[in-house]
């Protein structure tokens, strides 16, 4: 939020930066506020006011024809803090709407992880493709956004375009408050460039899928001089410190 706006990209490049943080910072808002009043302040105050008319008048929906016709012209706005929000309404009020829309929100990697946790907080899970559903589909979608996203605040033209990732292991891991999985990814590369590790972490919720996932690296370097187990140990072991006292990160190594 204090890296500035995005002003020096191109037209659409700034459309999909700005979608990006929406969407991150609406999986964060959920997860962090869940089942809160101040969550549900939060989505009032952020809410777009052609969405504040939605709720009016959804109720209305299959009985008047100009607010079926209002629903209609609104269906065909592209912006995501409107499109996303007016889809989940309807789903909320039974109302048929576009299956391939559902299956956008579901299969883009940008919106995926956010358009999931909407359905959780809305209670309609049922609602989401099941074709791209599981923990790992979560987890690389929403560590694709953020390595997108810091392409695009870093100048990294080259980089925007790459969003490949080798699925590495995933570890049991645990520290003083959490206990779950860590899940590692090889992130794409350039011929020269050394090798980086994407690292996310999801709480041991009995093998039941969750969108709390908590970025631990997108861009970690694996020590070239150990194994690349003896790297999965260092990083189990950095995750155990995440929560003593004095524990720092400095260049992805912990000091005490």
């Amino acid at each position: 939020s204090n890296e500035g706006s995005f002003d020096y990209l191109d037209k659409l490049s700034q459309q999909n930066a700005e979608d990006i943080k929406s969407n991150l910072e609406g999986l964060s808002n959920n997860n962090l506020f869940k089942g809160t009043k101040y969550l549900t302040g939060l989505d009032a105050g952020k809410r777009h006011a052609l969405i504040n008319y939605v709720w009016i008048l959804s109720p209305f929906y299959k009985t008047d024809e100009k607010c079926k016709q209002f629903f209609t012209k609104l269906s065909k706005l592209k912006a995501q803090n409107i499109a996303m929000p007016l889809a989940i309404h309807l789903l909320k009020q039974n109302t048929v709407i576009n299956d391939t829309l559902i299956y956008f929100y579901a299969k883009n990697k940008f919106t995926r992880t956010y358009f999931y946790s909407e359905l959780e907080k809305e209670k309609l899970l049922e609602k989401f493709d099941k074709t791209v559903l599981s923990q790992k589909s979560l987890i690389e979608a929403l560590i694709q956004s953020q390595i997108q996203l810091n392409g695009y605040y870093n100048y990294e033209k080259e980089k925007i375009k790459k969003d490949s990732m080798i699925f590495l292991k995933q570890v049991v891991a645990a520290n003083k408050y959490q206990k779950g999985k860590l899940f590692i990814y090889k992130n794409a590369r350039s011929k020269g460039e050394d090798e980086t590790w994407s690292i996310a972490f999801v709480n041991d919720v009995s093998n039941k899928i969750s969108c709390k996932i908590e970025l631990i690296h997108t861009n970690y370097f694996p020590d070239k001089m150990i194994t690349e187990e003896e790297n999965l140990m260092e990083v189990q072991y950095y995750f155990s410190l995440s929560f003593r006292n004095r524990a720092q990160v400095i260049s992805n190594t912990y000091s005490n």
